[in-house]
């Protein structure tokens, strides 16, 4: 017992002296040149050291301060500031030979700098590119063995993210980890980070073989996870768009050649498109599978759907990246789709219906085209309904003053047994334009109008009553009947105004009064009655309209 305590403590006295010796030998100044020379000649870019040590303790260099400068072109600002970068190296090399091996290194709380220019380029683009050139694979042959590094961790990191617009977000508590890098192989790696209001983003897959040139061809193959993304605290569309929504993303992305091939399912929540829009109370599904090339910054939705994840509408065209964003240029189309199932999403893209109003059963079909930027989505196109019921809203007592002229009760149920219309809907409101509606126990409806961003309504519609509702003249009779069977043949004018919560509908004066003077003047010649002006005649009848209410 005592010799084998003897020997550890000889072997503790050994190591310690050992331990010593490279203390003694080691020289952090002669070192320093020598591992920001390699480091500067790895990433294509001048890198400073303010301090490097070795840390028996831990086993490895540190080095205190470390500045990784930007590309010249994007900015004089650093592209990458630590407080501490940690190297476990190849110890006998460097002391005998001061040659620096590194075996594993470990950013501490760094602070990199991602910045995009007008042309949308990437200030990481030219990492690893000592001089100008074409993006090259590395080539294994005359890579250098310090391009090797068994364990690479950036931890506690920060990454501020500058749009070519000026737009700045912050990742907060990056994580990178990448085993067994090599420059010209393909090798693991795991990042995660805190974004923008509170979500986060993961990538896990594999990295490489480096593209010196350009990194952003660099082939990558991962699967992409986000969790309630902020996608305006993001930075991805302007604060001042309106567009709001949490999206959970779960996909996969493989890139190589250039050429990114993307699939995957994305759920927003609160969804958000227009600025006068109200949040989507349900989850807006989109499945989707699509192509992009790196080069051209041009891209290809094959295939989506977009709904509420039972039924959807499809989804097809492209997206190209502009100085404004990413501009899209889609084809969304349905034939038949269940009104129940996507009715929620309507608000998204600013189509509102009366407050407390909503639709039930029946079919929808459309064939729209959605233009621009997400801030400035334009979407627009033809649209169908067929045997729906409007909940909550009566067009016919809205109608009411219009049709109490010949005091017509008009139904309380609003059933569209079909409609017709164009639809165009952008930012600053939403047009309609070629409305033909077929109201069951009313009549059909014409007309086209404007609903302002806030709300407010503008719309010329012509009603022609159902011939049912002109076999009685009401409160003038006979005279009533030949009013009702001009409103039935030329249709009744009316003017909507009020805003989407409060509509008002107002008889357009000239078409009430035509229909007025063409029953009443016609049933007078009968009687051959003295003629009166059709101002007589349509003031007598609103004073006769108006004692009916009283005594209503």
């Amino acid at each position: 017992m005592k010799i084998a305590l003897r020997l550890l403590a000889a072997l503790l006295v050994l190591v310690l002296a050992v331990a010593a010796l490279l203390w003694f030998l080691f020289d952090g100044e002669q070192v320093r040149p020598q591992l920001e020379n390699q480091l500067s000649s790895v990433l294509g870019r001048p890198v400073s050291i303010a301090e490097l040590e070795l840390s028996l303790t831990q086993g490895q260099l540190v080095a205190r301060e470390i500045v990784i400068a930007d590309d010249p072109e994007f900015s004089e600002q650093p592209f990458v500031q630590a407080a501490e970068l940690s190297l476990s190296v190849a110890w006998w090399p460097l002391v005998s030979q001061q040659q620096l091996r590194i075996r594993s290194l470990r950013l501490h709380q760094p602070h990199i700098a991602l910045r995009q220019n007008a042309a949308a380029d990437w200030n990481f683009a030219s990492l690893g590119l000592a001089a100008p050139g074409p993006a090259q694979p590395v080539d294994a042959a005359s890579a250098d063995f310090a391009l090797r590094v068994d364990e690479l961790r950036i931890e506690q990191g920060q990454v501020a993210v500058t749009l070519s617009d000026g737009r700045e977000r912050s990742y907060e508590q990056v994580l990178m980890q990448a085993n067994d890098v090599a420059a010209e192989l393909a090798f693991p790696v795991l990042i995660k980070a805190q974004s923008p209001g509170g979500g986060s983003v993961s990538i896990d897959g594999k990295l490489g073989p480096w593209r010196t040139g350009n990194a952003v061809l660099t082939p990558l193959r991962a699967e992409l996870n986000l969790l309630r993304f902020d996608l305006a605290g993001s930075g991805l569309v302007g604060a001042e768009a309106g567009v709001a929504g949490l999206l959970d993303f779960a996909g996969r992305i493989d890139s190589d050649q250039g050429q990114l091939q993307m699939e995957g399912r994305l759920q927003a929540q609160g969804l958000q498109l227009m600025p006068s829009a109200e949040p989507l109370t349900v989850p807006m599904v989109v499945d989707y599978q699509a192509s992009y090339d790196l080069n051209r910054r041009r891209g290809q939705l094959s295939k989506g759907s977009l709904g509420t994840g039972a039924s959807g509408i499809a989804l097809a065209g492209d997206f190209v990246q502009t100085d404004a964003g990413l501009a899209l240029d889609l084809r969304a189309n349905a034939n038949d789709l269940a009104v129940d199932d996507v009715q929620a999403l309507l608000p998204a893209f600013g189509i509102a219906l009366p407050e407390q109003a909503q639709l039930a059963g029946g079919t929808l079909g459309v064939a729209m085209q959605m233009k621009g930027t997400l801030d400035r989505l334009e979407v627009a196109g033809p649209v169908q309904l067929s045997e729906t019921t409007m909940v909550g809203f009566s067009l016919g007592d809205a109608l009411s003053a219009a049709l109490s002229i010949v005091g017509v009760r008009a139904p309380g149920e609003t059933r569209i047994e079909r409609a017709d219309l164009i639809l165009r809907s952008n930012p600053s409101g939403m047009r309609i334009g070629d409305l033909n509606a077929r109201i069951a126990a009313l009549g059909d409806i014409r007309g086209e109008g404007r609903v302002a961003a806030d709300g407010a309504l503008d719309m010329q519609l012509q009603l022609k009553l159902d011939e049912e509702l002109t076999q009685s003249g009401g409160l003038l009779g006979s005279s009533g009947a030949r009013v009702m069977g001009f409103a039935s043949r030329s249709g009744v004018g009316i003017k909507v105004g009020g805003s989407l919560d409060q509509p008002s509908f107002v008889p357009d004066q000239s078409t009430v009064a035509n229909a007025v003077v063409s029953g009443l003047l016609g049933s007078r010649r009968e009687a051959d009655a003295p003629e009166s002006e059709p101002e007589e005649v349509v003031g007598s009848l609103f004073e006769a309209i108006r004692g009916k209410e009283k005594r209503d």
